[in-house]
């Protein structure tokens, strides 16, 4: 099945959602321009499915993708498009992080997660985007490149922050067992935030943000999962089950696959076709 799903992901949809560089990207719609501004995130949930599902493909497909977002040692970017904003490594974000570094671990990658790791924690914590999505460095280049509707503001922001259960990610990428006490600690941050998505889905039908939530519970829960995990799946279960969001385009879908149909559709990559399964298989609800 899944083999059946990564021949229509890159010869079928290929010319929409794969550019000349081989990397995932958004496609222009509706006059909205397409780029690689959420490459990363995208071909982390990508590598980390291939390797739920044991296709080798997606372990080499993530080296060339490590080695194109490198621009030099402790130093990402979102796309190698030297010609847009998205080259930039003062914008690679923690959304781009977290898949990644999931997909990293999960195959085994070392000496990239490596890297990865220690040039983060030199930063104390912060995530490397100090600038604002979608800016150039100068007016005259923003107006050039940049959307019409894309004000230029090229000021300084404070970065992304790791929180705890961030921290929990690298703990499991790089299988350390002898650390999992913290992950009693780290987990409980995991349990809140089952409970402020499927709130916030409880209150917003049409809240479809939990692609990065869903990789970190299934990372979770292949490697040294604790108690808090556990409440976490039963919580989030209540998302899962079918009927719940607003617009599932089909009845039979949870809210949670809802949600990854509903966010990755049209303009974007449909990564939710590869994670219909996976979910139905990790978090055990009825089809």
């Amino acid at each position: 099945m899944f083999e059946k799903l990564l021949v229509l992901w890159f010869k079928d949809i290929r010319p929409e959602y794969v550019d000349g560089f081989g990397l995932i990207v958004t496609k222009e719609i509706n006059g909205i321009p397409g780029d690689g501004g959420d490459t990363p995130q995208r071909e982390g949930m990508v590598a980390f499915a291939g390797y739920l599902e044991r296709v080798s493909f997606f372990e080499r497909r993530l080296v060339h993708v490590w080695s194109l977002i490198r621009k030099s040692k402790g130093k990402y970017c979102r796309h190698p498009d030297d010609n847009s904003w998205t080259s930039k490594t003062n914008v690679f974000s923690r959304d781009q992080s977290i898949s990644l570094v999931i997909a990293l671990g999960a195959w085994k990658k070392k000496k990239e997660l490596k890297e990865f790791f220690y040039a983060h924690l030199k930063r104390f914590g912060f995530y490397w985007n100090t600038r604002r999505n979608g800016q150039y460095p100068t007016l005259a280049e923003h107006l050039a490149k940049a959307p019409a509707w894309q004000n230029w503001n090229y000021s300084w922001k404070i970065p992304d922050f790791a929180l705890p259960h961030h921290w929990g990610i690298y703990i499991r990428a790089f299988r350390k067992p002898w650390l999992s006490p913290f992950l009693f600690f780290s987990d409980f941050f995991l349990f809140i935030n089952a409970i402020i998505i499927t709130i916030h889905g409880k209150l917003d039908p049409d809240f479809a943000l939990d692609d990065n939530f869903i990789m970190m519970m299934l990372q979770a829960k292949q490697w040294y999962p604790t108690p808090w995990i556990y409440l976490a799946t039963k919580i989030y279960s209540y998302r899962l089950q079918p009927g719940r969001h607003k617009r599932p385009r089909n009845p039979s879908w949870n809210s949670a696959q809802a949600a990854l149909y509903w966010e990755f559709k049209g303009h974007y990559p449909p990564i939710g076709l590869l994670y219909h399964d996976i979910l139905a298989d990790s978090f055990e609800y009825r089809h």
